[in-house]
């Protein structure tokens, strides 16, 4: 595994907790508390990753410093939504929206990050560093969840 299969891995399974948010019945608040909750530690553990770690290397080409930029705000932006929403009330039509907002967003930030950064990263961070990235994510992600749990 390299560092693009583990953050490709954190992908699949924030489509996972988003599709099983907007599949939640507007009466089910205890499901979509857990779901956003889950969504809420995945989504911080694996932006500081990006952030502190991957990102960085990736901007060693000054070519993708704009892509990371626009990354970093979509992290912002995603985060903010799921704030929001964790302080509405589940099931409305306004949480309905805020909801579609951030799937919109994370959408297009995995799309861009996966077709964009990824391609930029490979040219920066041969395989064998790829591999230690994903072990060394890992181990952190593990520190993050038994921190957070």
């Amino acid at each position: 595994m390299d560092i693009y299969d583990a953050l490709r891995q954190d992908h699949d399974r924030v489509k996972t907790l988003l599709k099983d948010l907007r599949n939640t019945g507007e009466n089910d608040a205890a499901a979509q508390e857990t779901l956003l909750t889950a969504l809420k530690q995945e989504l911080e553990i694996h932006t500081a990753f990006e952030e502190e770690v991957f990102y960085p290397v990736v901007a060693e080409q000054k070519e993708a410093a704009d892509e990371i930029a626009d990354a970093i705000d979509e992290h912002d932006e995603a985060m903010t939504i799921l704030e929001e929403l964790e302080g509405m009330g589940a099931g409305t039509p306004e949480w309905q929206e805020q909801l579609a907002m951030l799937v919109d967003t994370l959408d297009q930030h995995i799309e861009n990050e996966e077709l964009e950064i990824f391609r930029m990263a490979k040219e920066t961070i041969d395989g064998e560093r790829a591999a230690q990235m994903a072990k060394d994510y890992q181990q952190q992600k593990q520190q993050r969840m038994q921190a957070s749990a």
